[in-house]
């Protein structure tokens, strides 16, 4: 639980500090040649969130300009975005693939596998409420739109999370949520 609050308090400075640095660096502009969007690799750190109920972290490498891998973790920390689980974390590892649009966005998707780690709570009349957790393992995925403000800052809308195949605890099924996120390339 600390290491989700942890998250929650990071992805949100982030996002912040982004927002702040993007605004008042708007006036830059990206040369088509320097542009992420149309470089050949390198590293890549990415944040994103839904306020108060979840975030991600991911850090991956672009072999080529359309191809990369990343591994990551996502936190969700209330049940309110309609899920069977009322925190988990959702640890992966997967390939992504990015399509340039245009000179400054790129519409990006990734699959994988994952593990995910749940955590539900149970109202029993006379006992009052129990914890239970469970941990299942399956196919990762997500789906966004990027936007390149600077060489090496991006805007991310995205969607992930992953299909669980059940547990003793955890309903198999889609667990994912929609987040907004920045996103750092480190290029020469």
């Amino acid at each position: 639980m600390r290491f989700t609050k942890i998250l929650k308090w990071v992805s949100c400075s982030i996002a912040a500090i982004f927002l702040s640095n993007s605004y008042a660096q708007s006036a830059d502009t990206v040369p088509d040649d320097q542009n992420p969007a149309n470089s050949a690799a390198g590293y890549f750190i990415s944040v994103a969130t839904f306020p108060i109920y979840a975030g991600s972290i991911n850090v991956g490498y672009h072999f080529t300009r359309n191809l990369g891998i990343q591994a990551g973790v996502l936190g969700i920390w209330q049940s309110a975005l309609g899920l069977d689980v009322d925190t988990a974390a959702i640890y992966d590892v997967a390939m992504r693939v990015a399509l340039p649009l245009g000179d400054h966005g790129e519409l990006f998707g990734k699959l994988g596998v994952g593990l995910i780690n749940g955590q539900v709570q149970v109202a029993l009349p006379l006992f009052g409420t129990i914890k239970q957790s469970g941990q299942s393992i399956g196919p990762t995925f997500g789906l966004g739109l990027g936007y390149y403000f600077t060489r090496h800052w991006a805007g991310t809308i995205e969607y992930s999370g992953i299909y669980s195949l059940g547990s003793r605890v955890l309903k198999d099924g889609v667990k994912g949520v929609p987040m907004i996120g920045v996103a750092y390339h480190f290029v020469g």
